[in-house]
């Protein structure tokens, strides 16, 4: 009973907490020593200074941008920079099919990462109930080329770029599928490492996330959640990055926007916010 409280102790002490975090992230072995300083300093209040003086000697070249017409809605760039400044989601965006068909009928034979392991697969070999929660596909726009359009979009940039206030740099794209988890007794579980826990990202100092619905996203297919107005932490939320679902739907009830759509639906997010996208019901997995 002693021993178990004084752990309890241990990991409420502070200087744990601030210790935890740097293990943590300089422990990664898929980062380099850059991407590991930049996501400790956006786990402290500091953050915001650093960013400051980046702006200030900040060089990026001028993206080379496209003018392909991609959405199948008109964008309002003006309402998009006023909901991420607000509330950090833009979601009235939507990609046209034939766009969605083409990255889909080119992703489908490539191999995807299983996990957090270093098996691939392709997606018809996905089996029901073997095990597999998440595949990923790193790097599609070397292969999938419409996909640049996208990325490169001339409005998708303007964005971007009143955001940040400098010209933005493309960081990455990755395709994801997620599945239904269950355990050896058949049971539907959150999958190892709470996967589809709410959580903030801490990827660079100031970044955007374009989500894009490749498939139809229903209640049972596990669709996106945000929470909206959460930039803003405390010191305790900076050292922990994952909030519970509890704590979520007592304290953020009234800014929790759950995202449903056909494959298509897009939005453009600073997940620095909480969010999650939530545990697949159905086989199909979104």
């Amino acid at each position: 009973m002693k021993m178990k409280f004084f752990k309890n102790q241990l990991k409420n002490n502070l200087i744990y907490k601030i210790l935890q975090l740097f293990y943590g992230e300089l422990s990664n072995k898929e980062n380099s020593l850059k991407t590991k300083m930049i996501r400790i300093i956006c786990r402290t209040p500091l953050k915001n200074i650093f960013y400051k003086i980046f702006i200030l000697f900040n060089k990026n070249e001028k993206n080379q941008v496209n003018y392909t017409d991609i959405f199948q809605n008109e964008i309002m760039p003006l309402k998009a920079l006023s909901d991420l400044k607000n509330h950090g989601i833009f979601k009235d965006i939507k990609i046209k099919s034939d766009i969605i068909e083409k990255i889909n009928n080119e992703a489908s034979n490539k191999f995807y990462k299983v996990n957090r392991s270093e098996k691939y697969i392709k997606i018809n070999q996905k089996k029901k109930n073997d095990g597999i929660y998440i595949a990923r596909l790193f790097s599609p726009e070397k292969e999938i080329k419409i996909i640049n359009e996208i990325i490169f979009n001339n409005k998708i940039i303007d964005i971007t770029k009143s955001y940040f206030n400098c010209e933005p740099i493309f960081h990455s794209a990755q395709i994801w599928w997620t599945f239904p988890f269950y355990d050896k007794n058949n049971n539907l579980q959150n999958p190892p490492g709470n996967e589809f826990g709410f959580h903030y990202d801490v990827d660079d100092l100031r970044f955007l996330k374009l989500f894009i619905y490749l498939s139809d996203v229903k209640k049972e297919n596990g669709p996106h959640i945000y929470i909206k107005n959460s930039g803003k932490k405390t010191f305790n939320e900076h050292l922990n990055r994952r909030i519970t679902d509890e704590f979520a739907y007592k304290n953020y009830k009234d800014n929790l926007i759950e995202i449903i759509g056909d494959n298509g639906t897009a939005f453009l997010e600073d997940t620095s916010f909480y969010h999650k996208g939530t545990n697949p019901i159905s086989e199909k997995g979104r």
